[in-house]
């Protein structure tokens, strides 16, 4: 039993990825409207992150989108596309090439 408990250098982290967790659904809740759609964006870069995280969890790792594809899970969120699309990609929370988007392995955790 006691292999199974995490180390005391994993508790720290850990206990991060919670206090993450908390905020990221409290911002989303604050900016979003009853059907998950954004009210707006947040301008404080702390809070817009909590915001693309939320997002960028209807991409599934390892599958690729065009652009047309990756409009549409995004515009459920917000009509502004090709600004949430950036900011994902500023982020680093999803990649860009040859008009091809995927999700980032930082982000497959989430």
């Amino acid at each position: 039993m006691a292999e199974r408990l995490p180390s005391r250098d994993a508790l720290p982290q850990a206990a991060a990825d919670l206090d993450r967790r908390a905020f990221d659904e409290k911002i989303v809740a604050d900016f979003s409207r009853r059907d998950g759609s954004l009210k707006e964006s947040p301008a404080q870069q702390k809070k817009p992150l909590a915001v693309l995280r939320h997002v960028v969890k209807e991409f599934p790792p390892g599958r690729q989108y065009d652009e047309a594809q990756a409009n549409e899970i995004i515009g459920r969120f917000h009509a502004d596309t090709a600004t949430l699309r950036r900011e994902m990609i500023g982020f680093k929370l999803t990649q860009r090439a040859d008009g091809r988007y995927w999700r980032t392995s930082e982000t497959e955790g989430d």
